[in-house]
């Protein structure tokens, strides 16, 4: 099984509306792929293919779920864990981490720095069905 979330529970967005889902990944296929998996859910996704651009979204848009992609061009989805976390008001935010090359290591360091949740790519329908209880 590679997902594993802090608590081995479905994450649960209650939310009386569609939720906002910010997707951070460089690869337009993958990231294709994962807004099409999104809207079978009724999710509203925005994508952006870098570290300094979802940056700067966060600062003029709220999100309730982020997918972050760790192997970005311009920033390490590592260091940027943190700062999308620390970010107002993105707290609440449910952050995942998606990477090709999930280890156990690497896996407590994303939690570590604040991941809700961390899967290896691809991610799929059952993914989102066993994560999200919405």
């Amino acid at each position: 099984n590679n997902v594993t979330t802090t608590t081995n529970q479905p994450i649960n967005i209650s939310i009386s509306r569609q939720p906002k889902t910010l997707i951070i990944e460089d690869t337009k296929l993958a990231a294709i792929a994962l807004k099409g998996l999104l809207s079978k859910k009724n999710f509203e996704s925005t994508l952006v293919e870098t570290g300094n651009d979802a940056l700067d979204i966060l600062k003029k848009e709220n999100f309730d779920i982020i997918f972050l992609d760790l192997g970005l061009p311009d920033i390490d989805g590592m260091e940027l864990l943190p700062k999308i976390k620390n970010h107002q008001p993105s707290k609440n935010t449910v952050v995942i981490v998606l990477s090709g090359h999930i280890n156990p290591e690497l896996h407590k360091k994303c939690m570590t720095h604040g991941a809700d949740a961390v899967f290896t790519k691809p991610f799929t329908i059952d993914h989102l069905n066993n994560l999200f209880s919405v």
